[in-house]
């Protein structure tokens, strides 16, 4: 029987594209010239360090920049395309010394990035580097394996390495990373990055995302997340927090950080995200590793007209070809059962499955979702909330998801990805506040 991956939240085959446009990049025999027009992660904080760092905490902050033209000597033509950067931020427990020491050598990335695999150098030239990388990503399922050969021109500094996509499956891109000291032994890491996902090579790449394009909203923040994730737990090994039931983790915000991200979103028209450190919740088995993410997103609307995001309704409204039905048992006042059938085909796979939600309703603005006993998906939690703000309205999302060790077979193969249980909350979060954006236009 064939079988159908998650729209909303599994989204294992997008793990998959997580991984290509971090790592990906081109070899020559001689250095192509650039000059990197890559905005500083810093910018939209105007270059303070401690503001950015105070609103990363103890998360992994996802953020994206206002649209810009960058320099792209890769692209035959229009080499000055206008793109929207994303960058993401994390505080580690060491020097800004032992960052850079790590980050320059290339070929100590195998052990670092999960999948891959080799790391050969093709050219040196002062602080110039090119590199060939092996990516490769076995799963139960052959036709999904991935492997694949990609390249990077490298541009390294004191205090950062800007990079050059120069041969890959998603083949025009770049990216910065960068690091600023706090303290002796506190470091500041942020990742700004664009891929260029409308031209993607390889057969599996353009299957996936022609099949799924909503899956292009949401690769952005995955593959700052996938890397900011490597990086946090090579030097952060602390104990999961432990939520009981009915706890759920939260962003502090002052008001004036609170003032700034509203301000930010309506200038870039992105949603920002905090990927919470890790957690474990308590099930009728015991204590179960997940991880959290909250995305804001702010619209220019009413809650009046963005209170239709509370219904379960919602997600066949984000995807009609995804969601084939949607069956709901109300059980109280406030409380319903909720049965979605998906069948997502991915043109070279189709694997369908149920995903049962039993959904609470706080109040009006305030819903919380988890998976019932029922369905296909053991391990989902998340809510939704709506708060009305000057001139428009914030919706914030906190949800986790993983898939389960007795889960259907072919859903399974999302276990054999690095991160499938860290990225899916912060995937399918980006994914709905940038869908819904658009759907509350009509």
């Amino acid at each position: 029987m064939k079988r159908s991956y998650d729209v909303k939240y599994g989204r294992p085959l997008l793990s998959i594209l997580t991984l290509l446009v971090p790592m990906a990049v081109y070899a020559k025999a001689s250095v192509i010239p650039w000059k990197d027009q890559i905005p500083s992660a810093l910018a939209p904080f105007q270059q303070n360090v401690q503001k950015l760092a105070e609103l990363t905490q103890s998360h992994i902050f996802v953020y994206a920049h206002a649209s810009q033209q960058t320099h792209l000597p890769t692209l035959k033509q229009n080499q000055f395309p206008k793109v929207q950067f994303q960058s993401a931020a994390v505080i580690l427990p060491v020097s800004a010394t032992e960052i850079r020491k790590l980050l320059i050598n290339y070929s100590a990335y195998v052990g670092l990035y999960p999948t891959l695999t080799e790391a050969t150098p093709l050219l040196q030239q002062n602080t110039v580097s090119q590199m060939k990388y092996r990516v490769e990503i076995p799963t139960p399922i052959p036709i999904l394996n991935f492997k694949q050969n990609v390249s990077f021109q490298h541009h390294a500094d004191e205090t950062s390495i800007r990079s050059l996509v120069l041969d890959a499956p998603i083949p025009y891109g770049l990216g910065k990373i960068e690091w600023f000291e706090l303290s002796p032994h506190q470091t500041l890491v942020t990742i700004t990055q664009w891929g260029d996902l409308n031209q993607p090579n390889g057969f599996l790449i353009r299957k996936i995302l022609s099949a799924l394009p909503d899956a292009k909203a949401g690769i952005p923040a995955a593959t700052n997340g996938f890397l900011l994730e490597s990086l946090r737990q090579r030097f952060i090994k602390k104990k999961a927090n432990v939520l009981q039931t009915d706890e759920w983790p939260s962003v502090e915000l002052n008001r004036d950080q609170h003032s700034f991200l509203i301000n930010h979103m309506k200038q870039t028209g992105q949603p920002v995200s905090f990927m919470h450190a890790p957690s474990t919740v308590q099930y009728a088995h015991g204590g179960e590793a997940i991880r959290f993410a909250t995305t804001l997103q702010y619209y220019p609307y009413s809650v009046e007209r963005t209170k239709r995001l509370l219904n379960p309704d919602l997600f066949k409204m984000l995807f009609p070809k995804q969601v084939k039905s949607i069956e709901r048992q109300v059980l109280s006042n406030s409380q319903e059962l909720v049965h979605y059938k998906i069948g997502a085909s991915l043109g070279v796979i189709t694997i369908p499955f149920d995903i049962h939600l039993h959904y609470q309703q706080i109040n009006p603005l305030h819903i919380r979702y988890n998976a019932a006993t029922t369905g296909d998906l053991k391990y989902i939690r998340g809510e939704m909330k709506l708060k009305q703000e000057a001139q428009g309205s914030l919706l914030s999302m906190t949800s986790a998801a993983k898939v389960d060790a007795k889960a259907p077979f072919l859903l399974r193969a999302a276990r054999s990805l690095p991160f499938h249980d860290v990225l899916p909350g912060l995937t399918s979060n980006t994914i709905i506040a940038v869908k819904s954006k658009e759907k509350l236009k009509d």
